[in-house]
């Protein structure tokens, strides 16, 4: 098992590797366009997805709102009532 310094390293590096190549493809690519990064086997293709994974709930985003407000709002009524090192 991997310490917690080493894995929010890894999860901190990894957000930043996947931030790094959206911005190059979405400065160095049109919408639709495919270049090959292992001849064959891998290609990078620039697709915009409006929704969630896969475009599931497309141009729904009052939805993610109010869910992430619901799970806000829980979070602020529980968070008081966990005594530290407690579950709930």
């Amino acid at each position: 098992m991997i310490g917690c310094g080493k894995a929010a390293l890894l999860f901190g590096g990894t957000v930043i590797l996947d931030q790094a190549v959206k911005a190059y493809v979405a400065s160095t690519m049109l919408p639709g366009e495919s270049i090959p990064v292992i001849p064959s086997y891998l290609h990078l293709t620039y697709v915009l997805n409006a929704g969630a994974a896969f475009g599931i709930f497309e141009r729904q985003q009052w939805l993610f709102l109010l869910t992430a407000a619901l799970f806000f709002l829980v979070f602020l009524f529980l968070y008081p009532r966990l005594a530290r090192g407690s579950a709930l």
